[in-house]
């Protein structure tokens, strides 16, 4: 069966994805555009693998050093830095459908431009969704019942609305009798607070989502970097001083604007 897509592969992935050097193995790509953020290596090998002619980075800084690290490559891809490098994949006029899995936000504007250039999303990141819905929702296709593997679901939201059918040995099928009897339990939103606050951020819609999910990733990045652990104290905190300002049915232009500021707020 021919790729729907119609050969052309747009590829925004970020950090630790080696799973993608996999995808050869599905589909035959000679016409290919790649954007990803800023690890210079697994880039550098998915261009030598897939040899598309335009590639995104997000630090303008590695663009010498990736020309450095293509520099024995017959055709070289041109190479765009920057979120309008991302969105120029995004929204090219020979891609056919665009996959997206940048975390957070950032992944907001190339699925918009993507959408309104007419392209088919496979969308593999569930921020999108989370705070930009009403722009994604109706192109919109996500699967993702079976082995922990984003090759799959990329598969599936790629082949949609046909089935590319795949060997045991690539994918073993997902036996529930194997995996033995589930086991259900009522949430404890006592000893789980944040639940609660994500059903409540949920129910208000609008840009409450947004700013829940940016001040947990601010927060989870304090973690990360300075070994912060009250995860829950700044997303709720901020959650409330949003509600100052909340936007019940923001444009895409409020999206972004909250979720820079809930950023700021939830790292002071």
């Amino acid at each position: 069966m021919e790729p729907r897509f119609g050969g052309v592969f747009n590829i925004q992935f970020r950090l630790h994805n080696h799973r993608l050097h996999r995808l050869d193995e599905l589909f035959q790509i000679p016409d290919a555009r790649l954007g990803m953020a800023p690890s210079l290596s697994p880039l550098a090998e998915l261009v030598k693998t897939f040899k598309p002619q335009l590639v995104a980075v997000k630090n303008e800084s590695l663009v010498s050093e990736l020309k450095e690290a293509l520099a024995d490559l017959e055709q070289k891809p041109e190479i765009i830095p920057g979120e309008q490098g991302v969105i120029e994949v995004a929204h090219h006029p020979n891609a056919v459908s665009v996959v997206t899995g940048i975390v957070g936000c950032a992944g907001l504007k190339p699925t918009v431009a993507a959408i309104e250039a007419g392209k088919d999303i496979a969308l593999a990141n569930k921020e999108t969704l989370i705070i930009g819905g009403p722009f994604v929702l109706p192109l919109a296709h996500k699967h993702n019942l079976g082995w922990p593997d984003m090759r799959l679901p990329i598969l599936y939201t790629m082949s949609w609305p046909d089935r590319i059918y795949c060997s045991e040995m690539t994918w073993p099928h997902l036996d529930l009798c194997k995996l033995g009897s589930p086991t259900f339990k009522a949430p404890d939103n006592v000893k789980y607070p944040s639940m609660s606050l994500a059903y409540a951020a949920g129910r208000a819609g609008g840009t409450m989502t947004r700013v829940l999910s940016a001040a947990n990733e601010k927060a989870v990045e304090l973690f990360i970097d300075e070994n912060y652990l009250d995860i829950f104290k700044v997303v709720e905190l901020t959650c409330e001083k949003h509600r100052e300002e909340f936007v019940s049915s923001p444009s895409l232009e409020e999206i972004i604007h909250y979720d820079l500021w809930d950023r700021e707020y939830a790292a002071d």
